[in-house]
Parts: C-alpha cells; structure tokens; sequence
C-alpha cells in the first residue's frame, strides 16, 4: 500500500501518464500493489483514469476545495463543477473510489455557498468527502499577504504567523463561540450522509471517526487489516 503525495504529481500529465505506464508494465500490480494517489482536477482525462487503474491504483483523492465559481477563482483554482463530474465519472468507471476535499472559510466564502458546495456532493456521491473549516496561513502566500492586512478572522493559540495560524472568513462566525456554532450547524446540515462525509469538529481528535495518524481509531483499522489511505475506509 503506497500513496504518492503531494497534489501536484499529475501537473506534468505526460510524465506522470509515462510513469503509471511503467508501473503498469512492472508486473506490480498483478501482484498485489494498491496505490493511493492525491491529485488536481486539472489535467486530467479519461485516459489518465483509465493508466490510474493499470497502475493499481485503488483510491484517489482530488484537491477541489470548492464547488463555487467565485470563490475557487480567487483561490487561483481552474477548475469548474463540470470538472468535477466528470472526472468523479473517469475513475468510477475504471473501480477507482474517489475522495474530494472542500475547504472553507478563504475570504469571499460563507455558509451558504459551504452548502451550496455539500448539496452538490450529496447529488454526485463520490466515495466520501472530507470537509475542513479554516486554511492554515503560510508565509509567502497571498493568503498571507491578506491576513497582514486584515486580522479579522484569524485563529491561533500562539503568536500570530509564527505558530501554526488559521483563516475563517467571519461570515462563518466572529469568534470561537460563534465558529463552534458553525461545526455544530455543518454537522446536522450533514444529517444521515454522515457516513459519506467527513465532517470536522472545533477540537479535530474528539470524535470515534477521529482520522488523525496514531489515533485509537487509525491504530484499530490497522489491526484489522484496513491498510493505506485512512478515508478509503471510511463508509465502513
């Protein structure tokens, strides 16, 4: 079980469709190799999906981070919902279990567009979906460049840029009380697809489907037999 990681292995598609050629031809697969993979949305076509599958690849994972057109502009993405249906449809075709990651809260974002983003997911049922409120600031980014200017929105337990720092646009709440309000809220938007989506609490490890490494719940799907990435388990 291997996942190849970080999300840009399949910017340079030629080599990255040469490389799952070899490993392909390797034999490898045929002998039992299940590989994970993170991935844009962009390039990516039929064929890709199709060199994915020879390759053994089981489980992909695709940085979409929204549904909404305005909101993925300013966050300098290129793709577009039909994008997202249509590579979702590449890989379901070709056995492959699918995995989108939606963030919220980067400035221009609220909660009616975070719904808007999960109605969508909920109709095109990928395998599951995981869900983050927050973006963690990085110097040298334009997010960074931003929260410079504006501190509104802001959340760290230490000194602002230099330990770990996080964005939420206030429309999701001014505040930590007003922010857990959001959780809270998510969580029974969410409802009975809980199952199929990985919604986040305030405090990350306090919750039975906790997917943090070295957690009680990771350690126990590894004694079960439940190997490589950890969302690829998840509906069960």
């Amino acid at each position: 079980h291997i996942h190849f990681t970080d999300a840009e292995v399949n910017l340079n598609l030629p080599y990255s469709k040469n490389l799952l050629r070899l490993i392909a031809n390797s034999g490898l697969p045929k002998a039992g190799l299940n590989l994970y993979g993170h991935f844009q949305l962009k390039p990516f076509d039929e064929e890709y999906a199709k060199l994915l599958s020879n390759a053994g690849f089981v489980g992909v994972n695709f940085s979409t981070d929204h549904t909404d057109e305005y909101v993925l502009r300013i966050m300098n993405k290129n793709h577009t919902r039909e994008n997202v249906t249509r590579i979702t449809s590449y890989c379901q075709d070709y056995g492959i279990k699918v995995m989108h990651e939606l963030l919220f809260g980067y400035p221009g974002d609220n909660k009616e567009k975070m719904k808007s983003a999960i109605d969508f997911m909920t109709d095109l049922d990928p395998y599951v979906t995981g869900i983050c409120i927050g973006i963690g600031v990085l110097p040298g980014t334009k997010l960074h460049t931003y929260c410079q200017r504006e501190q509104n929105g802001l959340y760290t337990s230490g000194e602002p840029f230099l330990d770990p720092t996080f964005f939420v646009d206030p429309s999701f709440g001014n505040g930590y009380e007003e922010l857990s309000r959001t959780f809270d809220d998510l969580q029974k938007y969410v409802g009975s697809d809980s199952y199929k989506f990985m919604v986040p609490t305030m405090v990350s490890t306090a919750r039975q489907n906790n997917q943090t490494a070295g957690s009680d719940r990771i350690k126990e799907q590894i004694k079960q037999g439940k190997f490589g990435a950890g969302w690829f388990h998840y509906r069960e």
